[in-house]
């Protein structure tokens, strides 16, 4: 909870003093590839400790979503890139439209049946 927390804040640090040198921009950037270069050992750390007689075969299914979209990302941002910035925004919202109908699905649709 601690890196994400540290992770958000190093972007936010990169949002408001992007713009003001070289250095600031420089100092921001490291400070979120700490965050994020011990925030990503500890995922995987948690993870094999929830599923201990799964751990090779989860590690490797989040391994492999993990690097596949940083495969994809780029590809869709070119396209996103050339056909406007309207189309990235869109494509968001129907993203986080489908996380938000998951989470209602997994935690509240499922407490109205069992009551």
């Amino acid at each position: 909870m601690a890196t994400a927390f540290l992770n958000m804040l190093s972007i936010l640090f990169f949002a408001a003093t992007a713009a003001l040198s070289l250095r600031i921009l420089i100092v921001s950037i490291s400070l979120f590839g700490v965050f994020l270069g011990l925030s990503l050992p500890l995922q995987t750390t948690l993870l094999a400790n929830v599923l201990p007689q799964h751990r090779a075969t989860s590690t490797g299914v989040y391994n492999f979503f993990r690097y596949f979209w940083m495969t994809i990302g780029p590809v869709v941002g070119t396209l996103f890139y050339r056909y406007g910035f309207q189309l990235e925004f869109y494509a968001c919202v129907i993203i986080f439209a489908c996380a938000l109908l998951f989470i209602y699905r997994q935690f509240f649709f499922q407490r109205r049946c069992v009551e």
